[in-house]
């Protein structure tokens, strides 16, 4: 095995570790907000700084002999692949409900769990890394360069995932990552090998246990659990998971800001959710449209007569349409969200989205 590995390959491997990482901590931004909601998933940043401090702290109390670079940071990069995977489907397993953070003891014991399980990846990555520093330290700066190189095509292989597939296949990919920068250090026979056992281990990780459970305590679940309610669409998005619903037995009515004393009453709508939450809703082209005059936005279109209207982040059509029928004779709608089985407003003449 030999007493050190040499500097171009230990770039390797903290190159692929460090990409391993960001992917990780990138799909976790996507993968969380079905059970935490987006600002708590946004605590991945912390959770990443939480590993890695450990990691270092961890580092001072052990002697460089304890740990020979060679054989720990191999088997510390290969422990990150294997956790990553592991690591959500044990998280995702911790029933939580953020919303009783505030009154309830009960739920800091799941949040804690949570953090635990999702930063020991972190942990053990950072512990890799922090060895292999330690091992550079007389000459760090090609060895930071391979870390930061890393990381960028990390991010860009965690973005490209969101693109072209649901989150939890990147998951997948971090866990051939890890191995391959396990590999990068061995002999070509037991580098074959660890790679190969890395992609057939990510490959067998049953989809279910990667697959985000979406919180009971969302509006869509809420939805999804009234009766003949039936899901239009549902899809994964680079911004999220995408979810176009309807209920004949508790229709969906969405007037934000509706006034008590609006004699009309708002009619059944579909819904479209991302991760979770209400993004918009839409009724049918054929509904009656009176209760618009009882909304705040409203407003403007009693005010004056505009003529052009711009609509952003319009999401199905419901502030496009109802443009049109308080007066605007041409609206311009932006929205960012692939929304998938837009309605009839998509062409809808009057209407130019973009």
């Amino acid at each position: 095995m030999g007493a050190a590995p040499s500097p171009g390959r230990l770039r390797l491997a903290v190159g692929l570790l460090s990409a391993g990482v960001l992917a990780y901590e990138t799909l976790l931004l996507k993968l969380l907000p079905l059970k935490l909601w987006a600002p708590a998933a946004g605590a991945v940043i912390s959770l990443a700084l939480l590993g890695f401090g450990a990691a270092g702290a961890a580092l001072t109390t052990v002697s460089p002999e304890a740990l020979p670079p060679r054989r720990a940071v191999p088997g510390l990069a290969a422990a990150f692949g294997i956790g990553a995977p592991a690591a959500f489907a044990l998280a995702e397993a911790v029933p939580l409900n953020p919303l009783e953070l505030l009154w309830s003891p009960a739920p800091w014991v799941g949040l804690g769990a949570v953090y635990l399980a999702l930063g020991a990846p972190f942990f053990l990555a950072g512990l890799a890394l922090a060895l292999a520093y330690r091992h550079q330290a007389a000459r760090p700066g090609p060895l930071y360069a391979a870390d930061l190189a890393g990381a960028a095509a990390g991010a860009g292989l965690a973005v490209a995932v969101v693109h072209l597939g649901p989150p939890s296949w990147g998951l997948r990919l971090v866990c051939l990552v890890g191995a391959l920068s396990a590999a990068s250090l061995l002999r070509p026979r037991a580098a074959a090998a660890v790679g190969l056992a890395g992609l057939l281990l990510g490959a067998a990780w049953p989809g279910r246990l990667l697959e985000p459970r979406l919180s009971p305590y969302k509006p869509l679940a809420r939805m999804l659990a009234a009766p003949d309610t039936r899901v239009e669409a549902d899809a994964w998005t680079p911004w999220g998971r995408l979810t176009v619903a309807r209920s004949a037995g508790v229709p969906f009515r969405h007037a934000p800001g509706l006034s008590l004393a609006c004699p009309h009453d708002p009619p059944p709508a579909r819904a479209a959710f991302l991760d979770g939450d209400l993004l918009d809703a839409l009724p049918p082209g054929d509904a009656p449209w009176d209760y618009l005059e009882c909304l705040p936005w409203s407003l403007p279109y009693r005010l004056w007569k505009p003529q052009t209207v711009l609509v952003l982040e319009a999401g199905l059509g419901f502030r496009a349409e109802g443009a049109l029928r308080l007066g605007a004779r041409r609206v311009v709608a932006v929205e960012p969200i692939r929304v998938p089985a837009r309605p009839a407003a998509r062409g809808r003449p009057g209407i130019v989205w973009a």
